[in-house]
């Protein structure tokens, strides 16, 4: 298994699009057939509410790939991994499709009347209740009992 370094910057939800001005991060990467420009999901330690360290996961795009040599290695210092690639070919026109979706259900469930006025339910409140297949399940959001409409 040959080892490699490579240069990741982080992607930022279903709406974010990668800030080119944004912080790259260097993985240790064991996978082959990774590419410049591929989505990879990527092994990182975050902060939790509580100010605990947890180990996550997140989604990358690969910006540069580097041999695994001594000197790479000690200007890097990478202590992270790249667990695997997202196999999609367009995975950017895919978030665009699942943001609107997702638009596309706040606006069928909180609109009052015909004048379109909303009542108080925020867009991320389906983030809670959106499974990873795309199904809404109402029964996890204890505050939009009022709301359910057949």
């Amino acid at each position: 298994m040959a080892l490699r370094i490579v240069i990741i910057k982080m992607r930022r939800g279903l709406k974010g699009k990668i800030n080119e001005n944004s912080k790259p991060y260097a993985f240790i990467c064991p996978i082959k057939d990774i590419e410049k420009g591929d989505y990879v999901v990527v092994e990182v330690t975050r902060k939790t509410f509580r100010r605990n360290r947890t180990n996550d996961f997140r989604v990358g795009r690969v910006e540069e790939i580097m041999s695994w040599d001594d000197a790479t290695i000690l200007k890097y210092r990478p202590n992270s991994f790249v667990v695997c690639k997202v196999d999609c070919k367009n995975f950017d026109h895919r978030c665009t499709q699942a943001y609107q979706k997702k638009h596309q259900l706040w606006y069928r469930y909180n609109r009052v009347d015909s004048t379109s006025t909303f009542e108080g339910v925020e867009m991320n409140l389906f983030d809670k209740a959106l499974d990873s297949d795309g199904t809404l399940h109402f029964e996890r959001i204890k505050d939009y009992d009022s709301k359910k409409t057949s």
